[in-house]
């Protein structure tokens, strides 16, 4: 199929919506093509014309519902010159300190009352908390971050578009999911060697070895350690970019013949930006902010 109107309907649909769930724009993809036609083929063709323009459809994993969502970012960051000018002051600065505080807590997670109280100590850039909630809840709507039950988490736009910028501002204070060996925010951690997991790579991994171990150390891993969302979303999800996942040496030998399946393919794109040698050296301790699991 050659690139034709249909193609730029696809794409006009996807920058007004933001982010879209997979099985959405599967299904506008059916209205529009009329016909049933994969999404990495139409994503394909989109890409070979935005390439030159700076700009991709990129696929990504959210760390906390586990389901599939698509979007269209800029490929032209240059992570260790500044932040992306997506924003302005005073909701750059404002945006940029909910990071730190995501980044360096234990969980991946700050509240929503600390969010708000953050523009307490940034008195430089003069925001009431009243427009703070605004921008939190547009922050939400694009994807940018993810509010679930009082807490803000990394939004799946951030973690796919947003890479570059957070591997050469805070440099080596990040988890590596253990299975897909992405970038992780917030997963489950493993008591007895403390290797981390995306939850929605450990549900599929623990789906095809039918027992919930650890894939580093083999010890077992609570099942209620998963949450609810990120199970129900592993069967919905598209499968057709999937690759193989990694595991370590040690689970290899006691996993089927069938490897569990890679979740985060596309989001490792944009983690293989690494960060040049002129990065500001940003290094903080992670501090535990709740105990309580989501």
């Amino acid at each position: 199929m050659n690139y034709d109107d249909k193609h730029r309907k696809f794409l006009q649909y996807l920058m007004q919506a933001g982010v879209v769930l997979d099985s959405e724009a599967a299904a506008v993809a059916m209205q529009i093509f009329a016909e049933r036609i994969s999404l990495k083929s139409i994503r394909s063709q989109i890409n070979d014309r935005l390439n030159p323009l700076g700009m991709d459809i990129k696929g990504g994993v959210c760390e906390i519902s586990g389901e599939k969502y698509w979007m269209v970012v800029g490929t032209t960051l240059e992570p260790s010159v500044k932040f992306p000018p997506m924003f302005k002051d005073p909701q750059n600065t404002y945006l940029k300190a909910i990071f730190t505080e995501i980044i360096s807590s234990e969980d991946g997670s700050v509240s929503s009352t600390d969010c708000l109280n953050l523009v307490d100590n940034l008195p430089e850039i003069k925001l009431l908390k009243r427009d703070a909630d605004i921008f939190l809840k547009e922050m939400y709507k694009m994807g940018y971050l993810c509010y679930r039950e009082g807490f803000v988490f990394m939004g799946v736009k951030s973690i796919v578009e947003l890479q570059p910028y957070f591997k050469a501002t805070y440099q080596d204070n990040f988890y590596t999911c253990l299975l897909c060996k992405d970038i992780l925010f917030h997963g489950q951690k493993c008591n007895n060697c403390e290797k981390i997991i995306h939850y929605h790579c450990m549900t599929k991994y623990v789906s095809l070895r039918k027992v919930q171990n650890c894939p580093n150390c083999n010890e077992p891993m609570k099942a209620f350690d998963v949450p609810a969302e990120a199970l129900n979303a592993s069967t919905h999800s598209s499968q057709e970019d999937d690759e193989p996942m990694e595991v370590t040496e040690g689970s290899i030998e006691e996993a089927p013949e069938e490897a569990p399946e890679q979740v985060a393919e596309d989001t490792a794109e944009e983690a293989q930006e690494e960060a040049s040698d002129s990065s500001p050296e940003i290094r903080m301790k992670r501090r535990s902010k709740r105990s309580r699991r989501i």
